[in-house]
């Protein structure tokens, strides 16, 4: 990557490096929220300074691409995308994602947060981007697959009983 400040902007959002800066109780609420137990397992407490340590910690890896997003008209942080790793020798990136503003659900924020990505990491010469994604979250499938994902196989991620691999080829 290089050192000029990452930015991408699609029709409705930029996505920049999260910084600790961004860290607030509302973010910290996305956490905590029911409907995020999928994202987080069953853990349910978090702390603020905990958070701000954990966007610090990713934010500083070579090889972690941390990335806020932020509605473009009002600023307003509504949620994260995150690739880790980006194995780079091996063309591919682990994709985690959070929207965490219950107002953007289900809105297409998914599908173009990640074209945007998709082709940044397609021209840093990655040809596949993968995840995990529950098998009782439905409505994450149908978002990934809307976004050109595949359930299949791949080797950069283990096997899971209750998880689904999805594969985007780029």
């Amino acid at each position: 990557m290089s050192d000029k400040p990452f930015r991408l902007q699609t029709e409705r959002f930029v996505l920049r490096p999260l910084q600790v800066e961004d860290v607030g109780e509302r973010y910290l609420s996305w956490l905590t929220d029911p409907d995020a137990v999928h994202i987080q397992g069953s853990r349910t407490t978090f702390e603020l300074a905990e958070l701000a340590r954990y966007v610090a910690e990713k934010s500083a890896q070579p090889d972690i691409l941390f990335l806020g997003v932020f509605e473009s008209s009002s600023g307003r942080h509504i949620g994260n995308i995150k690739f880790e790793p980006i194995e780079r020798q091996l063309g591919y990136a682990v994709l985690g994602m959070l929207i965490g503003d219950r107002d953007f659900r289900g809105r297409g924020v998914a599908g173009e947060i990640i074209a945007a990505t998709a082709a940044w990491l397609r021209q840093e010469g990655l040809r596949e981007i993968v995840l995990g994604v529950a098998r009782d979250n439905p409505a994450a499938i149908r978002a990934y697959e809307k976004a050109g994902f595949e359930i299949g196989d791949t080797p950069h991620l283990p096997e899971h009983a209750h998880t689904h691999r999805m594969v985007l080829r780029l």
